[in-house]
């Protein structure tokens, strides 16, 4: 990004100096100078800040958006701006979490990410080569190629990249869905990354997680025989943990340690998880994030289906602290598409006539193609 040939934070800083006061130069008044003699200030030298300086601008951008980082690390004219700050790696700091996927790559064709809280857009080309997306995982994605029984987890805006090992179960099922993936990671720099996945065959479900590099998905133990009605809608990354709705309204939270289970975090109040004649028949639950600082980063949604269609939906606020799950009785400023998608209203102009509403339809009939 740049302004007249200079770095756009530094030329919205670069103000004309106050170099006169009542028609005489400041340091000629000063007696630093002659009167008579003009006054000049050399150009300053962008391109050879401080490192530290660098450094402090580049962590205050990769807080805002990941992108405005690697647009800094990208000025062509400032090579040293780039050796002061670390290349992009597959770590949690680098992921473009506020960028949400809205068209895959098929037929060669570039991706299209929209930003959920600024709604800016993007276009990025996907490696072909990387076969197709399966799944988003805290703003990454998954990628599975049958042909080469591969399987990787890709930064689409640094396009750093690791190997996952492949799921034995492509191999024996056609039908297999991703219904969710997140990664758990404490956040810290270089940390290993653990990544989650919720899968689907038919009426058949479970959960696994590996580490990039592994040989293998490990099974989170569910409370279920294997074999049973998958228990979950869907999941959430949020503050490095990855967390999963179970169908009576509960959320639970993936803990790797010392072997890979779910663990109670927060439990809906008793009939609130029922339908209209108190069964469970149509009944879904779906966990959301919030884009704010409340609620613990998550909303807890309660969609009632009558013929595969929503036909009621309330909203969940969820405090982690005290293990508690509470109605919303207003969404504000945001827009929800299930099973996972928040949106600010108010960063979509196109959406001012849904405020306040919820919808389960394909997002891009919203907010379009183009």
């Amino acid at each position: 990004m740049e302004q007249q040939g200079l770095p756009l934070a530094a030329a919205a800083s670069m103000e004309a100096p106050a170099t006169e006061v009542g028609g005489q130069p400041l340091l000629a008044m000063a007696g630093v100078v002659e009167a008579e003699e003009s006054f000049s200030m050399d150009p300053l030298d962008w391109a050879n800040l401080f490192p530290e300086l660098v450094r402090l601008v580049a962590n205050d951008l990769l807080r805002s958006d990941v992108t405005e980082y690697i647009r800094l690390r990208a000025v062509s004219v400032c090579k040293p701006w780039r050796s002061a700050t670390a290349a992009a790696q597959l770590e949690p700091r680098f992921f473009p979490r506020n960028w949400q996927l809205l068209r895959g790559n098929m037929l060669g064709e570039k991706s299209r990410f929209v930003n959920v809280l600024t709604g800016a857009f993007l276009k990025v080309q996907i490696p072909p080569q990387y076969g197709r997306v399966v799944a988003s995982a805290d703003g990454c994605l998954v990628l599975e190629d049958n042909t080469t029984s591969t399987m990787r987890l890709l930064n689409p805006m640094t396009m750093a990249v690791a190997d996952l090992p492949y799921p034995y179960i492509y191999l024996i099922f056609v039908d297999v869905v991703i219904t969710a993936a997140g990664i758990v990671s404490d956040g810290g720099e270089g940390e290993a990354l653990t990544v989650v996945v919720c899968i689907t065959v038919g009426d058949l479900g479970a959960i696994y997680c590996a580490k990039p590099g592994d040989i293998t998905w490990r099974l989170v133990d569910a409370g279920i025989e294997e074999g049973e009605v998958p228990m979950f809608d869907g999941g959430l990354t949020v503050g490095g943990s990855f967390y999963v709705p179970k169908r009576t309204g509960d959320v639970l939270k993936v803990v790797l340690l010392p072997e890979p289970r779910l663990e109670y975090i927060a439990r809906l109040q008793d009939g609130l998880h029922m339908n209209r004649v108190g069964g469970f028949a149509g009944v879904r639950f779906f966990l959301v994030p919030s884009l704010d600082d409340t609620n613990d980063g998550m909303l807890l949604v309660r969609g009632l289906y009558e013929n595969n269609q929503v036909a009621e939906m309330d909203v969940f606020q969820v405090n982690l602290r005290n293990m508690s799950i509470t109605e919303l009785g207003n969404i504000g400023n945001r827009i929800l598409f299930l099973p996972s998608l928040t949106l600010l209203a108010d960063k979509f102009p196109i959406l001012h006539g849904l405020m306040g509403m919820l919808s389960d339809d394909d997002v891009e009939m919203y907010i379009g193609y183009s």
